[in-house]
């Protein structure tokens, strides 16, 4: 069936970068780490995006399709094509990769493996035809993601806010400052924005005259960046595991959930144990559904204030009238202290429910059944204190103040 973007205007989507083919293979990530990932997205959005050429291009990510396919056929993953003018389903897609790529094979910059498997091979056939015959895609509609990545691209080149942007990247490798002036300016104008891509743009970067350091850098961040763009083109909110932002707490952040989860008894090995179909029913029951909205707000309340405090100490830097040598190590200091900003709000979460039974329960019996119920019990235990008075103090108050103390006392020690 011929689904479009706009039918999921009111889901919660998720791009989810981990399950790209250069991001499998640059982390090595096994079938099972990306089946764990894929179902932790699953229960923190209504929908996981992953395009339709990532079920293909690794092969842990082909044994991952088969396997997830109620998760598809359900539309809780749902594969993206590009737009329907330009490709009428998932076997059309593939032949126009096949022939966008086919002359790209002897370009230098796939001999590194991990950008090596974007090129459409005849050997992938046959798990494409699979996906094809699942009859479950779905079209973006608006910008590309091309053009998308351009908008990115160049705005992180004059982005001096950001400390992971490709300019700061640079500015903090201790670059003389008229080779970084020309730097930016031949990454500004002079790529190839015709055929502008992830593998063209890191093509032009192993050319540059600046260390193998900061070109892996580069290399990481437009990847980072073309990930991003497929989630601004899928209009949904991004996560990727080796993310320096995966420290920082965001709705989208799967790392931090799991990370709390944990600590309420729910590990990782009982989410592996989980078939599918018990998944889905913790998803959608009662009790995980009043539990996800109330986490949801309090990351919303602590992204809010997070935002500021961010916002408040890269203007305090800017500002200060400082050698660029000390600028420069207060910038890199400042990633590690941001780094602390998840752990902050779990440590407050888990502090606050240390009085409860939550950690009382015993598992009994294993297997995936016993498992889900032993989950349902423990969001039940945890529904219950959050439906008290002193849960709406502790999100709408408490826990903003305790964090903003603990958060700004970090940040005073690196810049005062």
């Amino acid at each position: 069936m011929e689904k479009f973007l706009s039918s999921y205007k009111e889901n919660k989507k998720i791009f989810l970068g981990d399950t790209d083919s250069y991001t499998v293979v640059q982390n090595g990530y096994t079938e099972d780490e990306l089946i764990f990932k894929i179902k932790m997205a699953t229960l923190l959005y209504d929908v996981v995006f992953i395009p339709a050429a990532y079920m293909w291009q690794s092969e842990q990510m082909k044994e991952v399709m088969y396997k997830i396919q109620p998760l598809i056929l359900t539309e809780n993953v749902l594969p993206i094509i590009r737009k329907s003018k330009e490709t009428r389903d998932i076997k059309d897609y593939f032949e126009k990769r096949q022939n966008e790529t086919k002359d790209l094979k002897n370009k230098k910059v796939f001999e590194i493996p991990s950008l090596a498997t974007e090129i459409a091979d005849s050997d992938d056939r046959k798990d494409m035809l699979f996906l094809n015959r699942m009859n479950c895609c779905l079209h973006l509609e608006e910008k590309s993601v091309k053009e998308e990545f351009i908008d990115l691209w160049k705005n992180d080149l004059s982005n001096n806010t950001d400390i992971n942007a490709i300019s700061m990247i640079l500015y903090r490798s201790n670059i003389d400052s008229s080779l970084y002036k020309v730097i930016l300016h031949e990454l500004k104008n002079d790529v190839d924005y015709e055929n502008f891509s992830r593998s063209t743009l890191i093509d032009h970067i192993l050319k540059l005259n600046i260390s193998q350091n900061v070109k892996l850098m580069f290399q990481e961040r437009i990847s980072w960046l073309y990930l991003r763009a497929n989630a601004r083109a899928s209009q949904s909110d991004f996560y990727i595991s080796k993310s320096a932002e995966n420290k920082l707490v965001y709705k989208a952040n799967v790392e931090i959930y799991i990370e709390l989860l944990k600590n309420f008894g729910i590990n990782k090995s009982m989410i592996q144990s989980l078939s599918v179909e018990e998944l889905l029913r913790i998803k959608y029951s009662p009790e995980y559904l009043n539990f996800i909205i109330s986490y949801n707000n309090l990351v919303e309340n602590i992204y809010y204030e997070q935002s500021n405090i961010v916002k408040k100490t890269n203007k305090h830097i800017n500002a200060m009238l400082l050698q660029e040598n000390i600028k420069r190590r207060i910038w890199s200091k400042l990633s590690a202290i941001y780094g602390i900003s998840g752990t902050i709000f779990i440590g407050l979460i888990v502090n606050y429910f240390s009085g409860s039974d939550i950690n009382n329960i015993a598992l009994g019996v294993s297997g995936g059944a016993a498992i889900s119920s032993y989950i349902l019990k423990k969001l039940e235990i945890i529904n219950n204190s959050i439906s008290s008075t002193s849960f709406y103090d502790f999100k709408e108050f408490i826990i903003k103040e305790e964090y903003k103390k603990k958060m700004q006392r970090s940040i005073n020690g690196v810049i005062l």
